[in-house]
């Protein structure tokens, strides 16, 4: 019984007439490499499918984290401004030399911050690429370089990609630029066009631009143009309908 026992069960003849006679097992035996092959094939596809997956993940994550990162930048750049200047229009508060230096290397490494992470936003794709020419004009406004903010902007628009992210980041860059150059005597003029153009032809931000265009509209020429627009936007967009309801009751009132 012992004997039996410590048989050698890989010299038993009956596997060895088994791996003749049993088709799988001769496939098996014979095409083992090519199997080999094949799974390590699948099994590598697979592993590159996941690696994909978590580094398309993670990408978004660092994408929005660096978005974050990049409004936090434009929030401190805008506190510190305002901040110095106050101080700068109060007599009183000249008198704190430390408080303003330190203010001034705060906006210094503010907008250098700022500067990095636009930068950062442009290597991206998709519509966190985008945000970086939006950033880049959001910076120029608050340095009141108007110039610089149009030639980015239409830099953006030369460039004619058009999808749903990139398209509501550029008309909201548009919006910005047209608002900032109702401040400017030589600008005004253009700027209506863009507002117009805006509140007639955008896929976002029409309403905004209509109620912008209602608020300055000085002439009854003016204010007839702004009303059409309003109505136009109301019929064709009934959802917005208390958005706008104000500034056509106050136009029609006129």
């Amino acid at each position: 019984m012992d004997q039996n026992l410590s048989h050698d069960i890989f010299t038993d003849p009956a596997l060895a007439r088994a791996k003749d006679e049993d088709p799988v097992v001769k496939f098996i035996a014979t095409h083992w490499r090519e199997m080999l092959i094949s799974v390590v094939v699948v099994l590598g596809g697979y592993y590159v499918y996941n690696r994909y997956q978590t580094t398309q993940y993670e990408s978004k994550v660092s994408a929005a984290d660096l978005l974050v990162k990049a409004q936090e930048s434009v929030d401190e750049v805008t506190v510190v401004k305002q901040r110095l200047q106050i101080i700068e229009s109060n007599p009183a508060d000249k008198t704190k030399p430390e408080e303003v230096e330190n203010l001034k290397k705060r906006l210094l490494e503010a907008e250098s911050k700022l500067s990095q992470r636009i930068t950062a936003l442009g290597d991206l794709s998709g519509e966190y690429g985008a945000l970086s020419s939006y950033y880049q004009i959001v910076a120029a406004l608050k340095e009141n370089k108007l110039e610089d903010a149009q030639k980015i902007l239409t830099t953006v628009l030369g460039q004619g990609e058009s999808n749903s992210d990139t398209d509501f980041v550029t008309e909201l860059a548009e919006l910005m630029v047209a608002r900032a150059a109702l401040d400017t005597d030589q600008g005004q003029a253009k700027a209506r066009a863009a507002l117009m153009s805006l509140a007639k032809n955008s896929r976002f931000i029409h309403a905004a631009a209509a109620v912008t265009l209602a608020r300055i509209s000085r002439t009854d020429q003016e204010k007839k143009e702004a009303l059409d627009v309003l109505n136009e936007i109301k019929a064709n967009h009934p959802e917005q309908t208390d958005l706008l309801t104000e500034e056509i009751d106050h136009l029609s009132a006129q």
